[in-house]
C-alpha cells in the first residue's frame, strides 16, 4: 500500500469519526427544542439497537422473539378440533405463517386483508362476538387445496382467537366478509383449541 492510499484511508476514517460529532454539536449549538427532541431520538434508537446487539453477543445467539408464547397476538402453532364437526372436517390445523395446514388433507395460503370487529352486525353474530372483540379477516389466495365449501376452497376465512380458542368461518368466493357480503356467504364453521 502507497502512502497516498494509506493517507487517504487515515483521512477518511477520520471524516467518519468527526461527522457524528460535529452532527451532535451542531444541534446542541441550536439549542432548539426540535432540534434537541431529534437528537434524543437519535440517541435512543442508537442505545436500543446497541443493547440488542450486546445481548445477541452475550447469548451467542441471534435476537428473537419468544416462539413458545401463544396466548399473543401473532396466532401460530397447533390447535386440536374442539368439536366434533371440526374434526370430522379438518381435524387438528396448524397456523404456520400466513398458512393453514389441515391434519385431515389440504391446506389454505392466505393473506391479511383487515381486522374486524364484533360491532359489525354481521359479523359479531356469525361469533358470538362482544363489540370489541377482533376478527382477522384473511383472503384465500391460489393454491390453496382445502375445500372447506363444498369441496371448494373458500375465497375468504375469519378467525377469532380467544385465549387458547379459536373459531374460523370459511367464507364463499365474492366479496370480502363484511356488509356487502351475501348471508350465503359463510359455508363453514370450525372451532379449534390449544
Amino acid at each position: 500500500m502507497t502512502a497516498a492510499v494509506r493517507r487517504r484511508n487515515g483521512q477518511k476514517s477520520l471524516a467518519a469519526l468527526l461527522f457524528p460529532l460535529t452532527l451532535a454539536l451542531a444541534l446542541l449549538a441550536l439549542d432548539e427544542p426540535t432540534a434537541v427532541a431529534a437528537w434524543n431520538r437519535a440517541a435512543e434508537a442508537v442505545s436500543v439497537g446497541w443493547n440488542a446487539v450486546r445481548a445477541q453477543w452475550t447469548r451467542g445467539g441471534p435476537a428473537r422473539a419468544d416462539a413458545e408464547t401463544h396466548d399473543g397476538p401473532v396466532l401460530q402453532g397447533a390447535f386440536a378440533a374442539a368439536d366434533g364437526p371440526t374434526r370430522t372436517t379438518t381435524g387438528q390445523v396448524d397456523f404456520i405463517r400466513a398458512e393453514l395446514r389441515f391434519a385431515g388433507g389440504g391446506g389454505l395460503k392466505t393473506r391479511p386483508h383487515r381486522i374486524a370487529f364484533g360491532r359489525e352486525a354481521a359479523l359479531g353474530r356469525l361469533y358470538g362476538a362482544e363489540a370489541d372483540d377482533q376478527i382477522e379477516l384473511r383472503q384465500v389466495l391460489a393454491g390453496s387445496t382445502a375445500g372447506l365449501c363444498q369441496g371448494v376452497a373458500p375465497g375468504w376465512i375469519g378467525l377469532r382467537q380467544d385465549g387458547g380458542r379459536v373459531t374460523l368461518i370459511a367464507f364463499r368466493a365474492g366479496p370480502p366478509p363484511g356488509p356487502a357480503a351475501s348471508s350465503e356467504a359463510p359455508c363453514v364453521i370450525l372451532n379449534y383449541r390449544r
